[in-house]
């Protein structure tokens, strides 16, 4: 599939260089050679920051030549509209500096991206989990932490991978939040950053395994019967002063001895291969099950083959299993222990992953698959598989309703297509915008792409109707798209005021709304140029995608605030008042 944002960009980069290039400045191109992108993503870990902390910025590229996107934080050109609030470098790390905002603009070649930044004070550091000592780990195993700072207008920042963590040594160790327990003690838990601490440490409480506490479950004294062929799933687990049933399955050494040699057994799970008893054990260190359990593996007497789908279309597959059945158990049988084999030649079957194919089969057929226990070899099971029509187009339809845009703009066309096999199955949906053909009936009035760059793109040359269609072979949709010219643009909302208080920074988010002709609205704040009244020392305002319309308040100051469409139409004035 493309990258469907190149409808928005189609509008966007039309602008006039006198449009496109003004903004909160960023010096250099960054990035050496290559081409042009037409926009640039920013985004960063954090949207919120506390003063002296840090967090990653990222940009990625977009091209118009529809090649995939290309992340270009070490390349672009990286700057901060507010350096006393935050400074960001050369490869988009950005670092509080005071409690405010600024506006972080990555530059390649010409082209601005943007996104903004709070800063705040610290107020206080947290760590968690904190159960006032009731967390318990054995000895060797480990426990996790975290630690968060806490911001003064109530937000939250993860610090675990950067703060300084401490523990008491001999008892545990800890690092990035992951304490392990050394020996049997308790040990303080605690994080510390930009000179702040929890003010009451947690408490992890190491304790030794109790001595022949290992315990393999289940463990029924024998009756653990299992079906050639079939799992066994098995558990681990210790004890400590507190602890009870702790789960080790993952880390204990597992052995399974029959009568004739080993039995297969990993992480806990054991699979029957030969009939007869199975002892199953456990080993952690020094401990080990003074009793061990002991299956019993079972001649299946049985078995029953299903597949997941009972209908499928030609060109479709499915999976298919079987369950055996012994005297005392019954379960699904591993891939290994059965053979599938099916009646028909065009039929397939992967008997590594039991998945099943039925292409070339003629409709109407029903296959037989055929399973057998290979072990036991006494038992067959079929799986029957109904093979309906392959699935065809039926019909096309365009997804959403162009409506109606201003002239200059754009609208991305997009189609769906249903699929139906005239059997039985549920209709199917694709996307089909880049299988049909695009036409407006009146090129006058907009004009629609089928390159291969740009495919369903409709673009406006004047007032009026055209009838978009859509078509693919001998099925099509149509939409009406009306072009009306803008009758007025306003800038919202109305007259608001900022407080900078303690920051260095406030801002302010407008938007531009356009009234066209039909008097439908339309939102324009990413195509109109921004103006602020106020000298740049006191109020700026963005014109760089990402954050267009958005006013920062550095000193106390009125400003007039104003929004010109691409068709020169200028908003009535907005007071932005910074106290």
């Amino acid at each position: 599939m493309k990258n469907r944002m190149f409808t928005l960009l189609a509008v966007l980069f039309i602008v006039p260089m006198a449009f496109a290039l003004i903004g909160c400045g960023s010096s250099g191109g960054g990035g050496g050679g290559g081409k042009k992108p037409v926009y640039i993503a920013v985004s960063s870990v954090d949207t919120t920051i506390g003063v002296a902390t840090t967090t990653q910025f990222t940009a990625t590229a977009y091209y118009a030549d529809c090649t995939d996107s290309k992340n270009v934080t070490n390349s672009v050109s990286w700057s901060s509209t507010v350096t006393d609030a935050a400074t960001i470098v050369s490869k988009g790390q950005a670092t509080g500096v005071a409690k405010g905002y600024t506006i972080v603009i990555a530059k390649l070649r010409g082209t601005e991206g943007s996104s903004v930044l709070e800063v705040d004070t610290v107020d206080s550091l947290a760590v968690t989990p904190d159960t006032g000592g009731g967390i318990y780990v054995p000895v060797g195993y480990t426990d996790t932490f975290t630690a968060e700072l806490g911001l003064t207008d109530g937000g939250t920042m993860d610090v675990t991978d950067v703060a300084t963590w401490s523990t008491t040594v001999a008892v545990a160790t800890i690092d990035a939040g992951v304490a392990t327990g050394v020996t049997d003690g308790t040990s303080d838990i605690n994080a510390s950053y930009l000179g702040k601490t929890d003010a009451i440490a947690s408490v992890l409480t190491v304790e030794d395994i109790t001595a022949d506490s290992l315990d393999v479950l289940p463990d029924t004294g024998g009756g653990i019967l299992v079906a050639l062929g079939t799992a066994q799933a098995f558990t681990a687990t210790v004890d400590t002063a507190n602890l009870t049933n702790f789960d080790v399955t993952a880390d204990a050494a597992w052995t399974a001895v029959t009568a004739g040699g080993t039995a297969d057994i990993s992480a806990g799970t054991a699979i029957g291969t030969a009939i007869g008893d199975v002892t199953v054990n456990a080993t952690l260190g020094a401990e080990t099950d003074a009793t061990a359990s002991v299956a019993t593996v079972e001649v299946v007497t049985s078995i029953l083959g299903g597949c997941a789908d009972a209908t499928i279309a030609v060109g479709d597959t499915t999976s298919c299993g079987a369950i055996a059945t012994s005297a005392g158990d019954t379960g699904l049988i591993a891939t290994p222990y059965i053979t599938w084999e099916a009646d028909l030649a065009d039929a397939t079957i992967d008997n590594s992953g039991d998945v099943l194919g039925v292409t070339g089969i003629a409709a109407g057929t029903t296959v037989t698959f055929t399973v057998t226990d290979v072990d036991s070899g006494n038992d067959d099971a079929t799986a029957t598989v109904d093979v309906e029509p392959a699935f065809s187009l039926e019909s096309i339809a365009i997804d959403v309703a162009g409506g109606t845009i201003v002239n200059g703009g754009a609208f991305d066309y997009t189609a769906t297509g249903t699929y139906g096999n005239g059997g039985g199955l549920a209709d199917r949906t694709d996307d089909v915008t880049e299988d049909v053909t695009w036409t407006s009936a009146t090129v006058a009035t907009a004009t629609i792409s089928n390159a291969t760059c740009g495919i369903g793109e409709a673009e406006s040359v004047g007032t009026g109707t055209s009838l978009i269609t859509a078509t693919l072979g001998l099925l099509t949709d149509t939409d009406t798209l009306t072009v009306e010219n803008l009758l007025s643009i306003a800038v919202l909302p109305a007259d608001p005021t900022i407080v900078l208080g303690a920051s260095v920074s406030m801002i302010e988010v407008f938007t531009a709304e356009g009234t066209l002709t039909g008097s439908d609205t339309l939102d324009l704040t990413d195509y109109s140029l921004w103006e602020s009244t106020a000298a740049i020392a006191n109020v700026t305002i963005s014109n760089v995608q990402g954050t267009m319309g958005v006013a920062t308040g550095l000193v106390a100051d009125d400003s007039d605030i104003t929004a010109t469409s691409l068709e020169g139409k200028t908003s009535p004035v907005q007071v932005l008042t910074v106290n």
